[in-house]
């Protein structure tokens, strides 16, 4: 019963271990799966704030310039004294000069009538046919009275300069004129990266062409060493995407799939790290109270053991011999068996021990006890119950009283027989015969003290004999 009830304990201790370090992984599961959930908020977060950021670097660069042109419809000395000139190159040159105190990272102008027809700038002769459709149209926005801001600018394709037009119609000196100004792309490649503060790719794309790069963080479209249109995964992925105000671009943020991957992967091996170190710590706490348990479990059987058996010879002790024959007993009621007590002690033991000394004496009980075992069967209980004073058990000896006799007698005679051979320790030979008392548990009823006393008075009877014949 103790050692089922161990055994309960150590399946209880193992099951609650597995299900703490079940709940232990299903922990670090829903961190690591909180920490990816928390990286992507954040990350999304980021990305959006950088396209707002981004797109209104790029409309503050566009409102710079056509503030400036502004200043020039309201400043009266830009376009006096132009009859001083005396060609067309110094006149040029001029308005180059005062252009340039207005926009310093002008790359070209031209100025153009009500009509879209060039009056003067230093790209007349290279202005391509969409500038010049953008001039006819912003002139006639002019005539329509459109807000001066209307126009929407884009980046315009030429072979090593891409560019970006701005044009404000305005009345200058009561002329109907249209200014043109062209800036590299670079400007918008410089304005995005400003404050760029996120890893992930931003980009200036065409608002009415889906997915074509004007400008990138590396550099103008004609630089790109890629397709200059996003693939369609990339298109998938883009995050955000935010309007730049009074131009034909957006901005967008295409994160990189390597930077969550990294982030996803550091996760997933530091929680594993953590888990392994937690693994390690759990199976040396669980092998820790497996031993823990089954030191207690031996611990607890050799107390019981002391408790059921002779120090001396592991024999088994008076109460252990008393539940035998308790169980004993019932099989007497149940099965009607019969079972029957072998009482005896050693002739010259006490010789012994005077002459040689309670060690020797130790020894020879022992002995003894080794011969009685092997005389026994596996269902007998040897006991001793005194100094040399010893008791065999028999179970299941017969079904009638007359065959449980006989069957005690020759069990008698075997242990006699086997015990009165002389012993041999350390080279001296002694010589301790029996007396033996036997008796046949015939009632369910009897008390094993009863019984012991009968078997005790035949042993004595047994030893009163053999002194008469040896006298």
């Amino acid at each position: 019963m103790e050692s089922l009830s161990f055994k309960k304990l150590n399946v209880l201790f193992s099951m609650t271990m597995v299900l703490i370090l079940i709940s232990v992984l299903a922990l670090f599961s829903w961190r690591v799966h909180s920490q990816i959930q928390q990286f992507d908020e954040y990350q999304n977060q980021m990305m959006q704030k950088q396209a707002e950021v981004a797109s209104s670097e790029v409309e503050e660069l566009i409102a710079s310039i056509r503030n400036c042109m502004i200043a020039i419809s309201l400043d009266d000395f830009f376009l006096k004294n132009f009859q001083q000139f005396r060609n067309v190159d110094e006149l040029q040159q001029e308005l180059q000069i005062r252009l340039k105190h207005y926009f310093p990272e002008m790359y070209a102008f031209s100025i153009a009538d009500e009509h879209g027809d060039i009056m003067g700038g230093d790209i007349d002769l290279f202005l391509g046919d969409i500038c010049r459709a953008d001039l006819i149209s912003a002139a006639d926005k002019l005539k329509q009275k459109h807000p001066a801001h209307d126009y929407r600018p884009w980046i315009h394709p030429k072979e090593e300069a891409y560019h970006f037009d701005m044009m404000f119609p305005t009345y200058a000196l009561g002329e109907t004129v249209v200014f043109l100004m062209s800036f590299k792309a670079e400007l918008l490649q410089d304005a995005i990266n400003r404050k760029a503060f996120i890893e992930h790719d931003i980009y200036l794309l065409r608002e009415d062409e889906p997915g074509l790069i004007e400008v990138a963080q590396n550099g103008v479209r004609n630089v790109l060493e890629r397709d200059i249109h996003l693939t369609e995964d990339e298109l998938s992925a883009i995050v955000i995407k935010q309007a730049v105000n009074n131009t034909r671009w957006e901005v967008a943020i295409v994160p990189k799939a390597k930077i969550r991957e990294t982030f996803v992967r550091n996760s997933f091996f530091d929680a594993l790290s953590m888990f392994l170190g937690f693994l390690f710590f759990w199976v040396a706490l669980f092998v820790f109270g497996l031993y823990e348990e089954h030191r207690k479990e031996r611990f607890m059987k050799h107390l019981h053991h002391l408790s059921s058996h002779d120090a001396l010879t592991n024999l088994a002790n008076r109460r252990l011999l008393y539940q035998a024959f308790d169980h004993s007993r019932s099989r007497r009621r149940e099965r009607g068996d019969y079972s029957g007590l072998l009482y005896m002690d050693l002739n010259q033991f006490k010789h012994v021990n005077d002459e040689y000394g309670h060690e020797m004496g130790d020894e020879l009980l022992k002995l003894v006890s080794q011969r009685l075992l092997s005389c026994s069967r596996e269902g007998d209980v040897v006991a001793r119950v005194g100094g040399d004073e010893f008791v065999v058990l028999i179970n299941g000896i017969g079904k009638t009283e007359a065959e449980a006799e006989k069957h005690l007698l020759e069990t008698e005679q075997r242990c006699a027989e086997r015990l009165g051979v002389d012993y041999l320790i350390q080279n001296i030979s002694f010589s301790v015969p029996p007396s033996i008392g036997s008796v046949v548990l015939t009632s369910s009823e009897d008390s094993i003290d009863s019984l012991l006393k009968q078997a005790d008075e035949k042993m004595y009877r047994m030893k009163q004999r053999t002194k008469a014949a040896s006298v």
